[in-house]
């Protein structure tokens, strides 16, 4: 019993340490690239993040005799669960528009980014205006979102299933782990909130494109107002407007009781296709 326990111990330590290995490198390799080129800022999150995440958890489940799409839970997600978790990006903002309101005093200036944007600019006629807002849909929403989750809810959640971390302990882990990765107070607290949203859904889903998904469609929707011309399209000001005034602490808990009512859908979902799953074998 003892030496089942030891092992035990032993399989959660070394899911720390590869945790915080993994964690380390990906906080230190922006530092060492750190070139001005305009086009690297553009990919910089491919190459600081996406690729050494997917070569070091590739390298470490090969070592280990394991299957990479298992490991990072890449299951289709079905039209049904497409909508539900629609209903989650839609609801998100309230939650971390008032984290953020409340710890607005630690905000800073920041400029990251805004060499490689394109303005949108609906004057200059639709085929620019469409190029545009599908350039920055990918940098403002898309790659960020991709490369964020393969991380996060991708390996290093992977890596606390592997360890056995108990679920809550996962689930506020990660979350803190994103919090910490944005580097700054500011973006810290809603940028966590967030996250403990994300790592539930992906685990409620059991698919890491739950999580790119929410986070992406929730990119998209903040940054409305840099991807689509916000002065020539009425209606794009009203959205973005009525994203922005979701601060308040009654859209707060409204948002909060409607993402967990939506969330045990998707886990009576999951136990659904389990049983379905079980009945077949």
């Amino acid at each position: 019993m003892d030496i089942i326990i030891n092992d035990f111990h032993k399989i959660r330590l070394k899911s720390i340490f590869v945790i915080g290995f993994l964690f380390g490198i990906i906080l230190i390799i922006p530092r060492i690239l750190n070139f001005n080129n305009p086009w690297f800022i553009f990919f910089e999150q491919v190459i600081t993040i996406l690729v050494p995440t997917l070569i070091f958890t590739w390298v470490f489940i090969k070592k280990n005799n394991g299957n990479i799409y298992s490991f990072l839970n890449l299951r289709k997600i079905t039209i049904k669960e497409i909508l539900i978790l629609t209903g989650i990006s839609l609801l998100l903002p309230a939650i971390t528009n008032f984290v953020y309101e409340i710890f607005d005093f630690l905000a800073v200036s920041s400029s990251v980014g805004e060499d490689v944007m394109l303005l949108p600019d609906s004057s200059k006629g639709f085929s620019y205006g469409f190029f545009v807002f599908l350039y920055n849909l990918f940098f403002l929403a898309i790659i960020p979102s991709i490369c964020e989750e393969f991380l996060f809810r991708g390996s290093i959640l992977g890596f606390m299933k592997r360890g056995n971390w108990p679920y809550g302990a996962a689930i506020v882990v990660n979350a803190i782990l994103f919090g910490a990765f944005h580097e700054n107070l500011e973006q810290f607290f809603y940028t966590t909130a967030m996250g403990i949203v994300l790592t539930k859904v992906t685990l409620e889903t059991n698919s890491l494109y739950g999580g790119i998904y929410v986070h992406s469609l929730y990119n998209g929707l903040i940054s409305l107002p840099d991807i689509l011309d916000g002065e020539a399209i009425f209606l794009v000001n009203k959205v973005a407007g009525f994203f922005a005034n979701m601060n308040n602490i009654f859209w707060f808990f409204l948002s909060i009781i409607l993402i967990w009512k939506l969330i045990k859908i998707l886990e009576n979902i999951s136990k659904e296709r389990f049983l379905i799953k079980e009945e077949g074998n």
